[in-house]
């Protein structure tokens, strides 16, 4: 047999060195073989031991062909890690510590999203400067991630409100601002009463409330800075049909929403006020599905709400005049009508009197003059060309989708770097004063910082322009999301001064391969990125338009709430739960009632977990192996103690095996067995076994479904300590097999498989199996992952249930490997024919891995009863007696 064969060539290679392995590996473990229970002592003295020992290695710019980035959403520096943050950390060092192992180099850093307000309003509270504040919180933060043992490079570290990094967040404003994308008007904007500022319509909600405060938006008239992201509306949109996107299903679902069919073009004109005392730079974005109308127009229409109307009733021609960039001296009527048919959510219509009756008498009844010609289609390009050359719009764009509000009124923001001059007008800061940076924070005499636009002495400047002494900085700060927009680009050279990043680099490492967070960032945040890399691609920055090829939106946690009677939220450690499955539970105390929900950690529910509590409980390697465990990373998380048994109990098995093979490889009185039958049998058991579950968990790694990984690893872990003690002491691929093991789950638990992987080299009498895949002076983490055996015939996994059956077949061809043809070999399976008659196929679903291992799952269910049948055979009856009687 060809794996005889090759394990015979194995042993005569290796007969020779058999050895007690001293020093070799470069750190020693901190536990022995007398320690055969696995204690949270024992957990703790491993992650303390291993914690700064452990691979840190960076990511290498000389080697980018090789390049795997992976980009978690950075964290506000809240002060403390709640278990969202463990989840996604976890679930990005797992995906960074495996494309290690498969030979990756691997870019995986960490910052800090430190401005807005949360940070602004926890330092009024405590009348700290909000510096201080976010800085103390990143240093405390930062010590957390380093516990959790996330391998990040911290040499890449950045923080939004380092003036460093916003130095570069205004640069980008002001390319923007020179390509016409950064324009300031008069709107009615969301206010945010409670926190005094500007909110963008993406965070109101649905029900016209905060998203931070959860007071209730009022609309009030301010004159604020946009991005004219409706310039790249459509190519936004487009960007989504990209093949190269994965797992973007439901953010393209959402963001495909919020775009809306491109059917029109956006056009900014600017207005002419017929009283030429207020004459000032105002424009007014109108659209339309035929820009060709905007050569012959009658007038342009707004409601009696848009801030224009000046509180005139429908049916008034304003003293407020439209400028038509495309004649010459032309000024379009501007006129209040709400009549009209205008599109949802859009602000203007642009009638056509030559063709529409209504609008031809409306211009009548206005005395409105215009020519008497229908707009020609054939005109369109030279107006959308016109109108791109002038900067003003002529790009595709739906009815609803509005340029994006970025100024906000507090303090703890960048600063947004425009100069107000009397005499030169609105200019951009010159890129050579920049940054702009914030002042220290002073106080009023309520402990509340005084906001910028009360600060002369830091906003009275002199105009580079002209030299007035009297110019003012602009006093609005950018809204957190710019911050947050781009930041993914500067962890590729966040030391730099001179350049923004390396655009050679960035060329090649772009885009990122694998970015994490949360759902609820779909519309906000990862459209925002998108525009901004669409950006800085149009001025040569970068050469790809996406920034994440590849997305994981990890769910939410949830804890259990307790809502008392009178509707008060306790604690679970003050609750009798009566009967789990009726969820009839009490306070203890009173005995009232309690509802018990599965709802969102908060304190205020007292539904939350403090990490730094588990980790003291049950140690930091059993936690990440606890929350990526059972659900997989998109699904919603329930967190309960009632699923720590299994992972814990699995730990501990993995301990006995190391103890086992310890106790196998000294025993004196196990002899070497001769070649036979039955050993034969069992050296192809577990030859079989090894390429099946290295196959197995390199597709579940591959796919971040972490949970069947681990499941994988626990089933490998209770087969191998099944296996005789001959194979345990004298055959080589049991060795092997051990050591892929700890190889397999390292990416989840890296303490633990530290500790495991120095505790086998420690056995003596092991045969090291000559393979260069295994790097025996070398840690778990530096190992190169195992790999599949190229002679292995295909391996045939049918699992009905709990049961598993390996199969095997010889084929030229694997991609013969079908779920048609598993599921043939399934139904001839006398066992899975006996089950059939009690039970019914749930689901079914077929994987093929990597090498030559394919699995068909198949779960099933008891047969349900024929509750129809059986009401009829209840009529018969009751028929039979009402005849007899």
């Amino acid at each position: 047999m060809r794996i005889l064969q090759l394990n015979t060539s194995i042993l005569a290679r290796c007969q020779n060195v058999i050895r007690h392995r001293i020093n070799l590996y470069s750190t020693e473990g901190c536990t022995n073989f007398t320690q055969t229970q696995l204690t949270i002592d024992i957990k703790h003295n491993i992650e303390n031991h291993w914690r700064d020992k452990i691979q840190k290695k960076g990511f290498d710019e000389s080697k980018p062909d090789k390049k795997f980035v992976v980009v978690p959403m950075f964290p506000y520096p809240s002060g403390f890690l709640h278990l969202g943050h463990v989840r996604v950390y976890t679930i990005s060092d797992a995906i960074a510590r495996f494309y290690r192992l498969k030979g990756k180099n691997v870019l995986h850093p960490i910052g800090w999203d430190a401005f807005g307000l949360p940070a602004e309003n926890a330092a009024i509270e405590r009348k700290i400067s909000p510096s201080d504040w976010t800085k103390s919180n990143i240093d405390h933060m930062r010590k957390q991630l380093e516990q959790l043992g996330a391998s990040f490079d911290w040499k890449r570290e950045l923080s939004t409100c380092d003036p460093k990094y916003y130095k570069w967040t205004q640069w980008i404003f002001l390319q923007m601002h020179k390509e016409g994308l950064a324009y300031q008007r008069e709107a009615f904007v969301n206010w945010d009463p409670v926190d005094k500022t500007v909110l963008a319509n993406e965070q109101v909600d649905e029900n016209g409330h905060s998203w931070r405060s959860g007071a209730r938006v009022e609309k009030k008239l301010l004159k604020q800075w946009f991005l004219r992201t409706t310039n790249f509306a459509k190519d936004l949109s487009d960007g989504l049909d990209d093949k190269s996107l994965e797992d973007w299903e439901e953010v393209i679902k959402m963001q495909k929403n919020w775009f809306g069919e491109s059917s029109g073009y956006n056009f900014h004109l600017n207005l002419f006020y017929v009283d030429s005392d207020k004459q000032k730079m105002e424009t007014i974005t109108v659209w339309t599905e035929k820009p060709e109308q905007l050569l012959n127009p009658g007038f342009i229409a707004i409601k009696s709400d848009h801030f224009l109307s000046e509180g005139r009733e429908s049916g008034a021609v304003l003293d407020i005049a439209v400028k038509n960039p495309f004649k010459e001296g032309s000024l379009i009527p501007l006129v209040v009508f709400d009549e009209l048919e205008y599109q949802p959510h859009c602000e203007t219509y642009i009638d056509v009197p030559a063709v529409n009756k209504i609008d031809r008498n409306l211009v009548d009844k206005l005395w409105i003059s215009f020519e008497d010609q229908p707009p020609e289609e054939k005109n369109r390009e030279s107006v959308l060309k016109k109108a791109k050359n002038m900067k003003i719009g002529g790009y595709p764009v739906s009815a609803h989708f509005q340029d994006w509000l970025i100024s906000r009124q507090r303090f703890w923001g960048t600063p947004i770097p425009i100069i107000h001059c009397s005499k030169c007008g609105t200019l951009p800061v010159p890129e050579a004063s920049l940054p702009v940076e914030l002042p220290g924070a002073t106080f009023d005499e309520h402990d509340k910082p005084i906001p910028l636009s009360k600060r002369s002495d830091w906003y009275t400047v002199k105009c580079h322009k002209c030299g007035n002494l009297n110019a003012k900085r602009e006093t609005d700060t950018f809204d957190t999301f710019v911050d947050s927009s781009w930041y993914f680009l500067r962890y590729l050279n966040p030391d730099n001064t001179k350049a923004i990043f390396d655009k050679s680099l960035a060329k090649k490492v772009m885009p990122v391969d694998m970015y994490i967070g949360g759902i609820e960032h779909a519309v906000l945040h990862l459209y925002m990125a998108r525009f901004f890399m669409h950006f800085l691609k149009t001025i040569g920055y970068v050469d790809k338009s996406e920034p994440f090829k590849r997305l994981i939106t990890q769910g939410m946690i949830n804890g259990r709430t307790f809502l008392t009677d009178d509707g008060r939220y306790i604690k679970e450690d003050e609750v009798n739960i009566l009967n789990e499955k009726q969820n009839r539970a009490e306070e203890t105390l009173t005995g009232m009632k309690v509802h018990m929900e599965w709802e969102k950690m908060s304190k205020s529910k007292k539904n939350g977990v403090d990490p730094s509590e588990l980790f003291d409980e049950y140690s930091v390697d059993s936690i990440r192996l606890i929350m990526l465990a059972d659900v997989l990373p998109r699904s919603p998380r329930n967190w309960s103690k009632e699923t720590f048994p299994g992972i814990l109990n699995w730990q501990h098995r993995v301990w006995l095996l190391l103890n086992e093979f310890n106790k196998a490889r000294t025993d004196e009185s196990i002899i070497q067995p001769e070649q036979s039958g039955e050993y034969d049998n069992e050296e192809l058991k577990l030859f079989e076994l090894r390429n099946t579950s290295v196959s197995r968990a390199d597709v579940f790694y591959s796919n971040a479904h972490f949970s069947s990984a681990i499941k994988e690893c626990q089933e490998f872990t209770d087969e191998l300590r099944k296996f005789p003690k001959q194979i345990v002491k004298y055959n080589s691929q049991y060795e092997r097999a051990l050591a892929n093991l700890f190889i397999m789950f390292a990416p989840i638990a890296p303490l633990f498989a530290s500790e495991c992987w120095s505790k086998f080299l420690a056995v003596p009498n092991r045969i090291d199996v000559d393979e260069v895949n295994l790097r025996w002076d070398k840690d778990v983490l530096e190992q190169n992952w195992p790999v599949v055996d190229k002679n292995i015939d295909d391996i045939l996994v049918i699992r009905i249930n709990n049961s598993k059956t390996i199969l095997r077949r010889t084929e030229d061809d694997p991609e013969t490997i079908t779920e048609e043809f598993l599921t043939q070999r399934a139904n001839e399976m006398t066992s899975f024919q006996e089950l059939l008659q009690t039970q019914t196929i749930k689901k079914k679903y077929f994987k093929y891995g990597n090498g030559h291992c394919a699995t068909l799952v198949i779960v099933t269910e008891k047969k349900k009863k024929d509750k129809k049948k059986k009401r009829k055979n209840l009529d018969d009856l009751n028929s039979e007696a009402i005849q007899e009687l």
